[in-house]
């Protein structure tokens, strides 16, 4: 499968309708959630604005957690392994080496360095140096662990499933654990230095007040499942769960309850009054009077959206679950309620002119409109068989199909509808009528029907075996048929089938012309074929939602909906930008800083750039993965002296991004004053490390006005040599190294500075010593 870039755009739920995992507010106006689709949001006026980022850095895999440590540098973890790193507020993600593929769950920093994170497996990972390396810390479990919340340097909880409850009072050095009962915790908070809250299934509320060595249940007045929770404060805190719960207490002890209907994944305060929940289907929820009341950011109902049909570029309607119908006559630019009626599930719709079209749905439902749906009425459809299918051909004329082989016919508009012969038990799932005589049906276990006298009479053509759920004809003899992980194409009625591997669960097809098709599904999946279904490519939607429902009106113009109310639309052709053209340092290069400006020309129609530097010619051990880039040129470094490295670019626009640039390599130098284009520094220095305490990585910096021989080693307290981090002749200026301390206990350490103008340090000009502190 090839894939293609195209523009879809989010008409609702507004601003997106991503599930959304992960939320943290930085101040009262700036906000940042994550979710499904590596989808990235952030708003900088509370609400009313939103910066949105699907597919963050090339991941389609879900975001899990987000934490900012100010309005610019932040981190976001998801499936996969996952760790984004931002010092741009967003502008740009840079990917960091996790060392794992599983799922990244929880997340906690300390500053913008100190950073922990939990996931998958009881894995617990740990930086002191704002993610450049990311090393395990031993959990001692093997349960998911879903949630982590840092008091301070050294106290820390973590909690996940089999109601696993892990603390440390060390930075984790050490994680005591307790993994009694089976009730899965699903998050949990510091109020204070000691006090702690977990939630979980069932409404369970447990807190600590001695940094999780102890636990008691406490009552919450609710059986839904409880998502996340926390307290800005020892106490104002709130918890979220299923149903749109909210529990919200200003005395840290006593909970009111508030429900919202949407379930709820997580929530997060900026101060008592200003705090934001987000949840399924892109769900924002917002309150700035200390969880008083609370206002919805997001618009739209979050019910599916089960069909549309489009009879021109700018009039549609879309039906789904309890009765809803949606219409549009600008193109989606707006789309309104009207009144079904019923609160049945509606699963199909179809429109042969502007304002005539049929509905139908569970129990037999039949809905009618002849004034573009500002009135809908009810039709006797004779059953109560679940209709799933229903297509005209004219105003008077077409056909429903449903559960047990049910197929319904009528002439007269729907006044009257009359049973007709299937030959099967199939729930039939789709119909296609192309005129009054000639319509095509699907059904499960492969069934496909065909007739030419108007269902007078239906033949059997398929060889088929997977379920098919969709079938669309642009005339009586090209059209496609979609269902379980096939595509059919057929360009002579149905004669023969042309079958294509999708994959995945594809629910829908629309055929806009003889050599166009678009099919919809499962996972966001849409699938497009402008050769007849020779080749089908895949565009990329912006979303994982399950899209039900498909209806173009030219090759280039069309909508998709589905879960959640997702309501997508596409407009006009387009190309992706081409791949851009590197520049410098010029390939093969060697002696190149380690500090260099990496250059490029610009690609035609690109808005924003990625770069990967990797060690390997496979991008495998990366350096630096960062997109968003808003110009054609970026420094990087420190990189490592002397080594071999490979480097390539792509371009993006909204209508998506290119391939890779071919790869140039270039071989770094030794560091010099020069490189770092820096005045030097007027005296002799030693730097206390950062962070401290640590574990494993620390940073030391020293400085040299002049060039010398350094002498930097560590020693115990009893004054025994146990690491020598540098000896040999430095250049003047600014240096820096970072410590790794895996081979050294846990305990205090004093590192040396002896700086001498000969090999052997007779004529030291500069000693110096400092402690630091390894925390395991």
């Amino acid at each position: 499968m090839t894939f293609a870039q195209t523009r879809w755009v989010w008409q609702n739920p507004l601003p997106q309708g991503n599930t959304l995992y992960g939320v943290d507010m930085i101040d009262a106006n700036t906000i940042v959630a994550v979710g499904a689709a590596g989808t990235v949001m952030k708003t900088t006026d509370g609400g009313a604005n939103w910066t949105i980022q699907h597919y963050v850095n090339g991941t389609s895999n879900p975001l899990r957690g987000v934490f900012f440590a100010d309005a610019n540098i932040g981190t976001v973890i998801g499936e996969g392994g996952i760790i984004l790193r931002t010092t741009v507020g967003g502008a740009s993600w840079t990917r960091q080496n996790s060392g794992t593929t599983g799922t990244l769950y929880g997340i906690s920093f300390i500053g913008p360095n100190l950073g922990y994170v939990v996931g998958g497996g009881g894995i617990i990972l740990f930086t002191a140096d704002g993610g450049r390396n990311w090393a395990a810390q031993a959990s001692g479990v093997s349960n998911a662990l879903y949630s982590v919340s840092f008091q301070n340097f050294n106290n820390g909880i973590a909690v996940g499933s089999g109601n696993s409850k892990l603390w440390t009072t060390n930075g984790g050095g050490i994680w005591n654990r307790d993994v009694s009962g089976t009730v899965n915790l699903y998050g949990v908070s510091f109020s204070s230095s000691n006090t702690a809250t977990a939630v979980g299934a069932g409404g369970w509320v447990v807190r600590s007040i001695n940094g999780g060595a102890n636990w008691f249940v406490h009552t919450s007045g609710t059986t839904n499942d409880l998502r996340g929770v926390f307290f800005v404060d020892g106490s104002n805190g709130y918890i979220v769960g299923d149903g749109g719960i909210i529990l919200r207490t200003t005395n840290g002890e006593t909970f009111t309850r508030q429900s919202f209907g949407t379930n709820l994944l997580a929530v997060s305060l900026s101060d008592a009054s200003n705090g934001t929940a987000v949840g399924l289907g892109g769900t924002i929820l917002r309150t700035v009077n200390g969880g008083l009341t609370w206002a919805s950011i997001t618009l739209g109902t979050t019910n599916a959206l089960r069909a549309v049909s489009f009879t021109d570029a700018n009039t549609g309607t879309a039906v789904g679950d309890a009765g809803i119908i949606r219409r549009t006559t600008n193109g989606g630019g707006s789309w309104i309620f009207q009144i079904s009626g019923t609160k049945l599930r509606l699963n199909a719709v179809s429109f042969n002119s502007a304002n005539s079209g049929i509905a139908v749905g569970d129990s037999g439902a039949v809905l009618r409109t002849n004034d573009g749906g500002l009135n809908w009425s009810r039709q006797t459809s004779g059953t109560m068989n679940q209709l799933l299918g229903v297509s005209f051909s004219d105003n008077d004329r077409g056909a429903a199909v449903g559960a047990n082989g049910l197929i319904l016919r009528t002439t007269d508009a729907g006044a009257t509808w009359t049973p007709q012969t299937s030959g099967t038990t199939n729930n039939l799932t789709g119909v296609s009528f192309t005129d009054s005589n000639t319509g095509t049906i699907v059904g499960l276990s492969g069934t496909i029907l065909r007739t030419t006298n108007g269902g007078a009479s239906w033949s059997s053509q398929s060889s088929e075996v997977n379920d098919l759920h969709g079938v669309s004809f642009f005339n009586a003899n090209v059209g496609a048929v979609v269902g379980d992980g096939v595509i059919l194409h057929t360009s002579n009625g149905g004669a023969t089938w042309r079958r294509y591997i999708s994959g995945t669960t594809l629910r829908s097809v629309s055929c806009p012309d003889a050599t166009t098709c678009i099919a919809s599904g499962d996972g966001g999946v849409i699938l497009r074929t402008t050769n007849a279904g020779q080749t089908w490519t895949a565009d990329t939607s912006g979303t994982t939602n399950a899209l039900l429902g498909v209806s173009f009106t030219s090759a280039n113009t069309g909508t998709v909906v589905g879960e959640f109310s997702s309501i997508l639309r596409r407009e006009g052709g387009g190309v992706a930008p081409s791949a851009p053209t590197l520049v410098s340092p010029a390939n093969g290069a060697t002696v190149v800083s380690v500090i260099p400006t990496l250059t490029w020309n610009v690609a035609d129609g690109a808005t924003t750039y990625g770069l990967q530097l990797a060690s390997d010619p496979n991008f495998s051990s990366l350096v630096v993965d960062t997109s968003g880039i808003f110009t054609t040129s970026i420094d990087v470094g420190t990189l490592a002296e002397r080594t071999l490295h490979f480097w390539r670019v792509n371009a993006t626009n909204n209508l998506g991004t290119s391939d890779w640039s071919s790869i140039w390599i270039f071989t770094t130098g030794t560091v010099a004053v020069a490189e770092r284009n820096e005045e030097l520094p007027s005296e002799f220095s030693l730097s206390q490390n950062y962070p401290n305490p640590f574990n494993p990585t620390t940073s030391i910096a020293y400085t040299l006005p002049r060039a010398a021989n350094v002498e930097l080693k560590v020693f115990n307290t009893l004054g025994h040599e146990v690491l020598v981090l540098v000896n040999e002749k430095k250049e003047a200026g600014s240096h820096a190294l970072v410590l790794e301390a895996s081979s050294l206990e846990s305990g205090v350490y004093l590192y040396r500075l002896r700086a001498s103008s000969d090999a052997v340090g007779r004529d030291a000009a500069f000693v110096a010593t400092r402690k630091f502190i390894v925390m395991k």
